[in-house]
């Protein structure tokens, strides 16, 4: 528990400065940002959400809005619950059957998220098509490839794997996205899947928030310890819990998608090594470079290579 207390505590050593930042007073809490503009935007997106009478899960119930000259501000409830951290824990430590159902009603819940028809979602820029993706995975190897992360062979076995591969055209379909779908974006509240952090919300191909949520679970160093592959029977459940049904054409064509993401993550962090001055969060970005890296070399190219044979 110690190991896993100090891992956790990891996610907030290196997050990047944003601008924004929460403050919990009493029974409420204050979201306030230097951007005007993303507060204001996250406010009324979770004022639609909760207008939509959604039944699978809920957000934050807001408050008021604060603008201010160079910053907003969002009062809302505080949600009191847990986060999916010891739910996982249990389930690595003990083999807990009740977090495969609770990972089942994740993507339940995302799918009724998917089908909102919310007004105001910015239009993202992602690939949304088979062509755009195999191209923009290329793109970020050749990238990670130039900037010596990762080796010509890394390169190669891409190259070969994407050329072989056909994409199921579904994953593709256009979705009112969360946009940064972490499991560290949910709160289960007396039975409720709550979702939070909603200020990157979008209209994009419905792959991005299942690959990131997935991404985010195998790559976070809070379960260094484990292999990332120990976490595969809680992402499977999740992605069938999405579906409604096993579907494996699906849910092998989000094997690239995840790959799309893994790469553009290695490509933030290798960014943030860089430019970061703290030496902690610098060295808090390789372990998670290497994280990554480890995760598509162990989960996706091992298994795309596998489906192509």
């Amino acid at each position: 528990m110690i190991i896993f207390n100090f891992m956790n505590n990891i996610r907030y050593q290196i997050r990047p400065s944003t601008g924004r930042d929460v403050i919990k007073i009493g029974k409420y809490i204050i979201k306030y940002s230097n951007n005007l503009y993303e507060i204001f935007y996250e406010y009324q997106n979770l004022l639609e959400i909760a207008s939509s009478n959604t039944k699978l899960f809920r957000v934050p119930k807001v408050i008021n809005l604060i603008k201010g000259q160079n910053y907003g501000a969002i009062i809302m409830e505080y949600v009191s619950g847990h986060n999916l951290d010891n739910y996982i824990l249990r389930f690595l430590l003990q083999k807990d059957m009740n977090t495969i159902k609770i990972f089942y009603k994740i993507g339940e819940s995302l799918r009724e998220f998917h089908n909102l028809n919310l007004s105001n979602l910015k239009i993202n820029s992602l690939a949304a098509t088979d062509f755009d993706l195999k191209n923009e995975i290329t793109k970020l190897s050749e990238d990670l490839v130039k900037l010596g992360i990762v080796n010509e062979q890394f390169f190669s076995d891409i190259s070969s794997i994407i050329k072989k591969y056909n994409i199921d055209s579904r994953i593709f379909m256009s979705a009112s996205l969360h946009g940064e779908f972490y499991f560290t974006h949910i709160i289960l509240h007396n039975g409720e899947i709550v979702f939070i952090d909603l200020h990157n919300a979008q209209r994009g191909p419905l792959y991005f928030d299942l690959a990131m949520f997935n991404i985010s679970l195998y790559s976070s160093l809070m379960f260094l310890p484990w292999n990332p592959k120990s976490l595969i029977p809680l992402t499977r459940a999740f992605l069938l819990g999405y579906l409604g049904q096993n579907d494996d054409y699906f849910i092998k064509s989000l094997g690239l998608a995840e790959l799309y993401i893994a790469l553009r993550e290695i490509l933030s962090y290798v960014h943030a090594l860089y430019t970061e001055g703290s030496f902690i969060r610098s060295l808090l970005s390789a372990f998670k470079i290497r994280r990554f890296k480890s995760v598509i070399d162990k989960i996706i190219l091992s298994r795309l290579r596998a489906e192509i044979r």
